[in-house]
């Protein structure tokens, strides 16, 4: 993930904004590589006893909708 404020995107060439913005092309691979490793280390913990509850869908729909302000300030 890359975070940069306007400021410091104003002051980027226009080759390193692109660099960045063609970076998104690695979006789907880093999310499946992220869901691969939270699977691992959810069963590394479940391994040594720790209990981990999972979140309904309604769960997280609820959750999701209260941090939609959150979100879209942000977006």
């Amino acid at each position: 993930m890359i975070i940069l404020g306007k400021k410091t995107w104003d002051k980027l060439s226009e080759d390193d904004r692109r660099i960045l913005i063609d970076a998104k092309e690695t979006t789907p691979y880093q999310r499946e590589l992220n869901r691969w490793r939270g699977v691992q280390m959810i069963g590394s913990v479940k391994a040594r006893g720790m209990t981990v509850t999972d979140m309904t869908k309604e769960e997280w729909a609820r959750m999701r909708e209260h941090l939609k302000p959150v979100t879209e300030k942000y977006t």
